[in-house]
């Protein structure tokens, strides 16, 4: 008897409420250990081809790790679109891609402020310049879409224009991309003499492309659709 019992007070809506933040929670919990997985097997597989652990180590893991959970955040859309059984994965490309976020942003600002390799003016100059304006860029992007990740946001733009507002963080992947290949080319080209262990920058600028054709395949499936 007792376990039915019900305060009156205790409304259906509070019910729901409280339910959806139940959800919400299990969700972030899910989100955050697979984000961490992620970002260990980045860091094993970063740690033996660099052999060292070292914070230039985890730096460099950031930012793959981060690139990875932004694009499965992108990727999940897709994948529901086209494979029926994900359909309920779709619950965790919020967390996804704000965890992925938020590596990025470690990543940026030591690489920045705390490198004692390059100092910050450095990223001003020459070479670097032309890498660290599109990280820039794509950064600001990835934080205004952060910022605007909410119910309040979509409500008070509008549906329409929180998606089209969304939709900038592809341009903001492919950027970061390109980031990465400028700083990582020469890398690649070793690589390709001794075709050993691939460049994990290398990895995960395939990963980029298969999310961009991915994204491209929904728009026509959509497309042909309507």
């Amino acid at each position: 008897m007792l376990n039915n019992y019900t305060p009156l007070n205790f409304s259906h809506k509070d019910h729901e409420a409280l339910t959806v933040h139940a959800v919400n929670h299990h969700v972030s919990l899910r989100a955050l250990t697979f984000s961490l997985l992620v970002l260990f097997l980045v860091f094993g597989y970063n740690f033996m081809q660099m052999e060292q652990f070292s914070l230039r180590v985890w730096n460099r893991s950031f930012a793959d790790a981060g690139m990875f959970l932004i694009g499965m955040s992108f990727a999940l859309s897709g994948l529901c679109y086209f494979f029926n059984f994900l359909d309920k994965k779709i619950l965790y490309r919020r967390n996804l891609g704000l965890n992925g976020f938020y590596l990025v942003t470690m990543h940026g600002l030591y690489s920045f402020l705390f490198n004692k390799f390059t100092p910050w003016f450095k990223y001003f100059e020459g070479e670097r310049l032309l890498s660290f304006v599109p990280a820039a860029v794509a950064l600001f992007i990835f934080l205004c879409m952060a910022l605007i990740s909410n119910n309040y946001s979509a409500k008070k733009l509008g549906g329409e224009r929180w998606r089209s507002i969304l939709r900038l963080g592809y341009i903001a992947y492919v950027l970061g991309a390109v980031h990465v290949g400028l700083l990582s080319y020469d890398d690649w080209l070793a690589w390709l003499g001794h075709l050993s262990l691939p460049p994990m920058s290398l990895i995960v600028t395939v990963f980029v492309g298969f999310v961009i054709l991915l994204r491209i395949a929904l728009w026509l499936a959509l497309k042909k659709k309507s």
